[in-house]
């Protein structure tokens, strides 16, 4: 799609801007090499589906630096590209579980931790500094590979930007959310590296019924939007195996 062409443009114009090339191995390890090559304060990560407004970087930043935030999440709403229509959402970031004043952390939320944002990353910077030192990584698998990245990352200092500055496509029939189907295990394989994170970091015993609610929320979401064969085969596994294995049977 001359996307590397492009790129090439934006490097000679300015120099801040480098294009790193690699085999195709998934967003997760693009965004594992992207984390090994950054040099700024803050991170920031784009997906194929998705587009931002041309300020964002600069509000986000701006508002993550007053509140010295270890991770900032903006606002963002859904893109119908066919229909040129933007759509409002009220999910990304639920309001009412919020706490009053800012910054905020995990634990001051009054709802489930991990349903309070959602596990992508676009519509979040994170500090550089605390992912080096937590050591946080992307699963380097073919979806649902930024849910144990987000999820890991349990701040001390959060803050939110309410302003849309962040846009998703949902009408591209060839993306990775379209086409689940090729990668139906992932989403099981996210949420046990998220539980052994918990576990390391001991904060398992703490967060355990958040995260047994929340695995059977997103098993249940992957169960109901899936398509084709692999339904079966997932209804299957959750049934015999998985709900067990997540705790969510107990």
């Amino acid at each position: 799609d001359r996307s590397p062409e492009i790129l090439d443009e934006y490097v000679r114009r300015d120099n801040r801007v480098r294009l790193i090339s690699q085999r195709n191995a998934g967003a997760g390890a693009a965004r594992n090499r992207g984390l090994s090559e950054a040099k700024g304060e803050y991170l920031s990560f784009l997906d194929a589906d998705d587009f931002f407004e041309p300020d964002m970087l600069e509000r986000a930043y701006r508002k993550a630096k007053e509140q010295k935030a270890q991770i900032l999440v903006f606002g963002s709403d859904q893109y119908r590209s066919d229909l040129e229509e933007f759509h409002h959402v009220d999910w990304t970031i639920r309001k009412h579980a919020l706490p009053p004043y800012r910054p905020m952390n995990y634990r001051t939320f009054t709802e489930n931790v991990f349903k309070v944002f959602v596990g992508w990353t676009w519509d979040k910077l994170f500090e550089r500094e605390f992912v080096l030192k937590h050591g946080f990584k992307f699963q380097e698998q073919r979806t649902s590979n930024d849910l144990l990245f987000v999820f890991s990352a349990l701040a001390e200092r959060i803050e939110v930007e309410e302003a849309v500055l962040a846009h998703q496509r949902r009408d591209n029939p060839e993306s990775l959310s379209h086409t689940r189907e090729k990668s139906w295990q992932c989403f099981y394989h996210a949420l046990t590296a998220l539980r052994e994170n918990l576990v390391r970091y001991g904060l398992y015993y703490e967060l355990e019924q958040d995260f047994i609610n929340y695995a059977l929320h997103f098993s249940l979401w992957n169960y109901k939007t899936i398509q084709g064969e692999k339904k079966k085969e997932l209804y299957r596994m959750l049934k015999r195996k998985w709900f067990r294995e997540l705790g969510i049977a107990g």
